[in-house]
């Protein structure tokens, strides 16, 4: 590579994977962090995860029982 190149990353597959089932459960209701915990777990079921949360009406519950 020449001095004035630079290198471009472009995201994994498993990278696009987690950002989007991070969108799907910032949209259903959870914050950031609890998304992203939520998000590299792929044992969680997503829609499982949404649904959840909108009947426990609590992240923290939700996260306990998906996690």
């Amino acid at each position: 590579m020449a001095e004035d190149e630079v290198a471009v990353e472009f995201p994994s597959e498993e990278d696009k994977v987690t950002g989007w089932r991070m969108d799907v459960l910032v949209q259903a209701g959870y914050d950031h962090d609890a998304a992203l915990r939520l998000a590299v777990e792929r044992t969680v079921d997503l829609h499982r995860a949404c649904d959840l949360l909108a009947r426990a009406g609590s992240v923290e519950l939700a996260l306990r029982i998906l996690l």
